[in-house]
């Protein structure tokens, strides 16, 4: 039981963290987030960001599977975009329909290991977006949690 309480313990605190550091994310704004602890059971914990406001959170796959409770509007969506693509693989995978309204990100929420992440190729075309159209606007104390801004923000 000791096992079990310490654990819950732990994955409590995360969800604070995550919260605290979502709390600088306005309302209303498409976030990208990006999970890269290498843990399953923190796999979904960015979407905390979202407890206290509305925000869409891009991560969510099953809303392009049809079958999930929640599913995107896709005749109402604009397409989402990172510098012109319409992908970030591996995180942002949706299948819009052909929109000719585009929008980019709001904002980026990476949760995890952030030095790991800037050097793995799956994720170069979202480090040069990173590069090119966001600023960092928060940095966790722990350093497990980094927040960019667009530029259009």
């Amino acid at each position: 039981m000791g096992v079990h309480q310490s654990v819950m313990t732990d994955l409590n605190k995360q969800v604070e963290i995550v919260r605290n550091a979502g709390k600088i994310i306005k309302p209303n704004s498409v976030v990208l987030a990006v999970g890269v602890t290498g843990n399953w059971m923190l796999m979904h914990f960015p979407d905390y960001i979202g407890v206290d406001k509305p925000l869409i959170i891009l991560d969510n796959y099953e809303a392009n599977d049809g079958w999930f409770a929640v599913n995107w509007n896709n005749h109402k969506i604009p397409r989402i975009v990172a510098d012109s693509n319409d992908s970030v693989p591996p995180n942002l995978d949706v299948k819009w329909i052909p929109s000719k309204e585009t929008k980019i990100f709001d904002y980026v929420f990476i949760y995890g290991n952030y030095k790991d992440f800037r050097k793995k190729d799956d994720w170069k075309l979202l480090n040069q977006d990173l590069d090119k159209n966001f600023k960092p606007v928060y940095t966790s104390p722990g350093n497990d949690i980094h927040i960019f801004s667009s530029f259009m923000e």
